[in-house]
């Protein structure tokens, strides 16, 4: 168990400083881009409110480790002495905290990423697909909230409570699947918005087929940690650069929904006092920051400065 602990320690704050430059890179750039501080635009805000529920994530992450949870076989919280129990406690609050720090961190990305499809599609037919799937994220969200802090566990200090009385508050497993389907089908959404507008794109048929192909690419590279293995800080962050050679143009919905699938998998199937599933949260968390909000650095959306005038449609 230690060993576990100490793995994700290293894995998660290795991880994050990378997260926290790339963001930061983002608004430096934005700012020289766009020549002031004060014009930066609401999506790049939005990223300063990332560095928050990221932050949030990585934190929490840690503590539930340190302290694990309420989520334990029957039996055996009658058995805790009293520093255990309130250790149980104390995680089990974070774990609940967790829950709101990813769901946060999570759909801010996606936010940053239709605010992008929105300003290059603005003057086009597809610009209505983009709003439907706003709504549709904005729906899912308030929905999952909606569900996870007055439906699935009720009264809500049961979440934290050792012993629970109801599973669901220990478990989450109603809760894992809807947060799960709204996020994995609103990525699915967006993952074919871009297609279209680069096809009716006025650019040279060589570019539009690397772009597209960039657009592919994501859905077969896939980080497969298996159970059985170690988890090594140093090789998942080597399998994350695969991930990012590979997707160099824009943010990959289909690695969030790899690891948004194998999150939840692993959530589903790890055992009593498995650790494994926390590993999938700050992978989840590292691929949502890393890749959705980076354009700037990208030759597409810097040439020139206005996202409209990067891509003249033919309607």
């Amino acid at each position: 168990m230690v060993n576990q602990v100490n793995a994700l320690a290293i894995e998660s704050w290795t991880l994050y400083p990378f997260g926290i430059l790339l963001i930061a890179a983002r608004l430096i750039s934005r700012c020289l881009l766009l020549g002031s501080f004060k014009k930066l635009q609401i999506d790049d805000w939005l990223m300063v409110f990332v560095i928050a529920t990221f932050t949030g994530v990585m934190v929490s992450v840690n503590k539930v480790s340190q302290n694990l949870s309420n989520y334990l076989p029957p039996g055996v919280a009658e058995t805790f002495t009293p520093k255990e129990h309130a250790n149980a406690v104390y995680g089990s609050k974070f774990v609940m905290i967790l829950e709101e720090f990813m769901l946060a961190n999570t759909w801010l990305c996606k936010a940053c990423l239709l605010i992008l499809y929105h300003q290059i599609s603005k003057l086009t037919t597809h610009n209505k697909w983009v709003k439907i799937v706003a709504a549709y994220c904005v729906f899912g969200y308030v929905l999952t909230q909606i569900l996870y802090l007055g439906v699935w566990c009720r009264p809500i200090q049961q979440y934290w409570q050792v012993p629970v009385d109801n599973s669901q508050c220990a478990s989450y497993y109603h809760h894992l699947i809807t947060a799960a389907v709204f996020n994995i089908t609103s990525d699915l959404a967006m993952l074919w918005i871009p297609i279209p507008i680069l096809m009716k794109a006025r650019l040279p048929l060589k570019r539009k087929i690397i772009l597209c192909a960039v657009f592919s690419l994501g859905v077969l590279v896939v980080r497969l940690p298996s159970p059985y293995r170690p988890h090594k800080p140093l090789f998942s962050f080597l399998s994350l650069i695969p991930m990012k050679s590979a997707t160099t143009t824009d943010k990959p919905p289909h690695q969030q929904i790899l690891s948004a699938i194998l999150n939840r998998y692993y959530n589903f199937h790890a055992g009593y006092g498995s650790l494994i599933y926390l590993n999938w949260y700050v992978g989840e968390a590292a691929t949502s920051v890393f890749f959705p909000p980076h354009q700037p650095f990208q030759p597409e959306f810097l040439e020139p400065a206005q996202p409209t005038d990067v891509y003249p449609y033919k309607e």
